[in-house]
């Protein structure tokens, strides 16, 4: 099956038995980045924290503008190094989360509900996996965030339930003071980071 640009899905195979096929499935496992969403996930959150503070001009706004630009500078010459000198493709969440240190979690949370990252979906993804049986169980792993996920299940809503069951992603690391949650810099739990901890994870 495969997207047109003027066809809403072009199948290579006949449509009865694509329709067979896809009452036999049982379980979907999707990716995120560059599949669902096309892009960087994570990448869509830095830019929608920066639109937020460039907005809402104010002293605590104009520290958090300045870190994230300083610290998105340092993580894009880290990733060159990792990408070009070490010739690495493991994920690099580990390394992307420092970005957010200290950044509280309801501006998390209100950005990417604010800025609906789904709606930046490839086209007919949504509803592709809409598609699928009622039985069918769709999830999605993703060298990504949790919290990212967590605002795309929200979003993607199909006859009143979530068309995302289940996920698993990189868990935000968060810290408190004086009762508010603040993004500590750091996972919490092990990263995912490669095919291997994908397969794990099934």
């Amino acid at each position: 099956m495969k997207f047109g640009a003027k066809t809403e899905i072009v199948l290579n195979i006949d449509a009865g038995e694509c329709r067979a096929r896809m009452e036999n499935i049982d379980i979907c496992i999707a990716d995120l980045d560059d599949c669902i969403l096309p892009g960087n996930s994570r990448l869509f959150l830095v830019a929608y924290l920066l639109k937020h503070f460039i907005r809402d001009i104010s002293l605590p706004n104009l520290k958090n503008l300045s870190r994230i630009i300083c610290r998105s500078a340092v993580y894009f010459f880290k990733l060159c190094y990792i990408r070009l000198i070490k010739q690495s493709n493991l994920g690099t969440t580990g390394l992307f989360i420092k970005i957010l240190n200290d950044v509280p979690r309801k501006v998390l949370l209100s950005v990417l509900e604010k800025n609906n990252i789904a709606g930046h979906n490839k086209k007919n993804a949504s509803r592709s996996l809409a598609l699928l049986p009622k039985k069918a169980h769709v999830g999605i792993i993703s060298y990504s965030l949790d919290v990212i996920i967590d605002s795309m299940r929200n979003a993607m809503i199909s006859e009143g339930k979530s068309i995302i069951d289940f996920y698993y992603a990189n868990k935000t690391g968060f810290y408190s003071r004086s009762g508010v949650l603040y993004c500590s810099g750091g996972l919490s739990g092990r990263e995912i980071r490669c095919p291997k901890d994908k397969l794990e994870c099934l």
